[in-house]
């Protein structure tokens, strides 16, 4: 296991500091973007780009989840793996593109929409090059680190010179893909470079086929992910006006910060894959993966429940101060979604993907359902209410699957009870103390760190052997 630690200690600092710098740029730059569009451009942004992200997952095709597992399997195949399942992507990246194009001028949407749609849709042809798929399989997570960095501090500068004024919507959205673009180019030139692998475009059908069978599940889970991940944002976009649209994506856009593409389920899921034919490891690398997630989203909803009209009024403002119960609503579904993921990776990893698949299929049934009844009658808040009951929906199911055909696995025994002994001290201290939001966040850190060190939650040799194990591998490199 002090291997596994390792690999997983290395994954997640890369990851990690690519998330402190990348996407904390990106989420301050969307505030400034909220700030400066107002509500009702922000909410045409925040549309256009849903739909941007929504249609990416057909021009993945599956490649990444599938490529990533494949690489950590067999690491000979990676050059192979790049050339046909990029190009793949690519070829269908182009033709979703243009079908995009077509829609949008045979439906006669209005021209500012339209352009706004576009500028964003040009994300799938940059999405569609990235190999980051295959910079999380081969575990070299510093290279993924430093496109996305590249990809930053593009789109930060970018946007201060240029969204000026609620008139420049077209202009945010189009700096969002070019910045795409230019990590993408990053990430296949430190391959090229560093790793010794070129991407060539590779027109074959008969590699395609043989990989056609794992991708078909592959994309569909991708795709009802996706889809249920923006599914909130595009319906409102027809059932509400583009205000509410804004004021619910201000909330919105913590779930999408804080689960979309987090460090910890990506730096275990290539070690989890590689462990596939060891139960015993791969028992031992699940329950931490569960033990670790528990202790973090459980305070995330604690804290956010309690310090939600702050937390909006401090970063968006007072205009999208309505936002605030959205928020106390959706900071719950981050929290299932965490421990949703320790079953969702382990069931993809093992070749379960059916099960994967059939599970989000069923939550995102649900969770339609339950958009459509409470939408109408509660409006943004019925959305995030569905958002969250679709998460418990979504676990439940894959809780079901993982325990009838791997192992059964309860994540809620005593290590929970006492996550959640902590977490209610926790949110005791921020709700009574009378001080600025950024004395209060700490003082809620402070306070569950002692008392998770307290009961057991975490110890000294675990934060020291997940420290030196960073350290080493830093030395390594």
């Amino acid at each position: 296991m002090d291997n596994v630690a390792r690999r997983v200690s290395s994954n997640f600092f890369w990851l990690f500091t690519r998330d402190i710098i990348f996407r904390s740029a990106v989420f301050f730059g969307t505030l400034y973007i909220a700030r400066v569009l107002g509500t009702a451009e922000f909410g045409l942004f925040s549309f256009a780009m849903a739909v941007s992200y929504s249609i990416s997952i057909v021009v993945d095709l599956g490649v990444s989840l599938y490529g990533t597992r494949e690489v950590a399997r067999s690491l000979d195949k990676t050059k192979e793996l790049l050339s046909v399942l990029n190009s793949l992507r690519f070829l269908a990246s182009i033709l979703t593109f243009s079908a995009l194009f077509l829609v949008l001028t045979l439906a006669h949407v209005p021209p500012h929409k339209k352009s706004v749609l576009l500028a964003a849709g040009l994300y799938i042809i940059a999405y569609a090059l990235s190999p980051d798929w295959l910079l999380r399989g081969t575990e070299t997570m510093k290279y993924l680190s430093i496109g996305n960095l590249m990809m930053a501090f593009t789109f930060l500068p970018s946007i201060f010179f240029l969204v000026k004024d609620p008139g420049d919507t077209t202009w945010a959205a189009f700096l969002w893909s070019l910045s795409s673009f230019f990590g993408s180019v990053a990430m296949i030139y430190l391959l090229w470079k560093k790793l010794g692998i070129k991407f060539f475009f590779t027109f074959s059908l008969s590699k395609w086929k043989e990989h056609f069978k794992e991708l078909i599940y592959f994309t569909l889970i991708g795709l009802l992910t996706r889809a249920y991940i923006y599914l909130p944002v595009l319906l409102l976009g027809f059932l509400v006006t583009p205000k509410e649209v804004g004021i619910f994506s201000a909330s919105h856009r913590f779930y999408l910060l804080i689960t979309v593409n987090f460090a910890l389920p990506r730096a275990f899921y290539p070690v989890l894959a590689s462990l596939h034919q060891d139960i015993e490891a791969f028992k031992k690398a699940q329950y931490n993966f569960q033990k670790i997630m528990i202790a973090i989203g459980l305070p995330l909803g604690v804290g956010g429940t309690v310090l939600a009209k702050d937390i909006i009024g401090l970063l968006y403002g007072n205009s999208y101060l309505e936002g605030a119960d959205v928020l106390k609503i959706i900071i719950w579904a981050v929290s299932i979604t965490f421990i949703r993921m320790t079953y969702g990776q382990s069931l993809l990893v093992l070749g379960l993907q059916r099960f994967h698949a059939l599970a989000t299929g069923m939550g995102i049934l649900i969770t339609f359902i339950l958009y459509l009844l409470l939408i109408p009658i509660y409006g943004i808040y019925g959305a995030a209410l569905g958002m969250t009951f679709g998460e418990i929906t979504i676990l439940f199911i894959m809780a079901i699957a993982f325990s009838k055909r791997v192992y059964k696995s309860n994540p809620f025994d005593i290590y929970f009870l006492k996550v959640c002994i902590v977490c209610a001290f926790m949110g005791v201290v921020i709700k009574t103390v009378d001080v600025n939001i950024v004395i209060r966040l700490i003082l809620g850190v402070l306070s569950y760190g002692i008392l998770a060190m307290v009961l057991g939650i975490m110890n000294r040799k675990d934060i020291l052997g997940f420290y030196s194990n960073i350290i080493s591998n830093r030395k390594k490199e």
